[in-house]
């Protein structure tokens, strides 16, 4: 299946060689669709190139879906947000995805302030009359602006109470997940193209 129109072909193609990219989190499509059931997922990519020329690109994907449930489980509620906004992952499961799914919810159409707490970055806590907010960014490895960020809520009146052992974790394991796993990508994509590079050499001899 021909891959060459897709966002983040494109991208990779305009990085220098031996740089990783790696996409925004989003949902996989097939030809064009997005799958059913959804399928977030994040992508790790690299070109295979010998004597400046581009042979192809090794794509590694990383399913997140079991990652991001935990996030739903315990006293507290969390939800992700890129840095536009969009939720990634919300306890209400039809604010997801609102830029790839083109209902065009965000963190703006329910809490404009907190929105703009977090992109000052002054503080990592907001409170509202009902909600007491707790916010981290999540920067890739060798980045300096965030890519996401992972907040934390509860009702104002339970503000203190501390969150579940399995929320926890999951935050603990969300966050390896995509901050780890770049360092992974980066690893595991050398050791790949390194045997298709000998390839394409042999065969060009």
């Amino acid at each position: 299946q021909d891959k060459s129109a897709n966002s983040y072909v494109q991208e990779l193609l305009k990085l220098p060689q031996g740089e990783i990219y790696t996409s925004s989190l989003e949902l996989n499509s097939d030809r064009g669709e997005i799958e059913i059931p959804y399928k977030p997922i994040l992508r790790y990519a690299t070109p295979v190139v010998l004597n400046g020329r581009i042979y192809g690109i090794v794509v590694i994907n990383v399913l997140i879906e079991d990652i991001l449930t935990p996030l739903g489980l315990g006293t507290s509620h969390a939800f992700l947000i890129d840095r536009d906004g969009y939720y990634l992952y919300h306890p209400i499961f039809t604010k997801r995805w609102g830029r790839e799914l083109k209902t065009n919810i965000t963190l703006d159409n329910d809490y404009p302030q907190l929105r703009s707490a977090i992109l000052r970055g002054a503080t990592n806590t907001f409170n509202t009359d009902e909600f007491f907010f707790s916010f981290v960014p999540i920067r890739l490895t060798g980045e300096n602006n965030p890519r996401w960020y992972l907040v934390t809520f509860l009702p104002s009146s339970t503000a203190l109470a501390p969150l579940s052992d399995s929320q926890n974790n999951g935050t603990l394991l969300l966050m390896f997940v995509l901050v780890g796993a770049s360092l992974v990508a980066v690893f595991g994509s050398r050791l790949i193209t390194a045997p298709l590079i000998d390839l394409t050499r042999v065969a060009e001899t």
